[in-house]
């Protein structure tokens, strides 16, 4: 599990990396600064959802901990109101 001390002394590379938590959830490292990310399926297709950028790491993953639940749960089959895609608000 990504830790606030991993998060925090993550330092900005000349390329782009990521350091993964768990369910899809990763922190992506630019040059630029740090940004949230997750990754997940909807309708058999690869989709990432943008969070935002690291602020105050351990409430924050506190706080995405129950959308990581769910969408380990729409991949495995396992939730019933998997028919919505949870960055649906962003892309329309």
């Amino acid at each position: 599990m990504l830790t606030d001390t991993t998060a925090r002394n993550a330092k900005s590379k000349e390329k782009s990396y990521k350091i993964a938590d768990s369910g899809g959830l990763y922190l992506l490292v630019k040059p630029t600064g740090k940004y949230w990310r997750m990754d997940y399926r909807f309708a058999g297709k690869r989709k990432t959802l943008a969070i935002g950028v690291n602020t105050t790491v351990i409430p924050f993953i506190a706080l995405l901990q129950p959308l990581v639940n769910f969408a380990a749960n729409c991949e495995c089959g396992n939730n019933k109101s998997c028919g919505v895609d949870i960055d649906a608000n962003q892309n329309g």
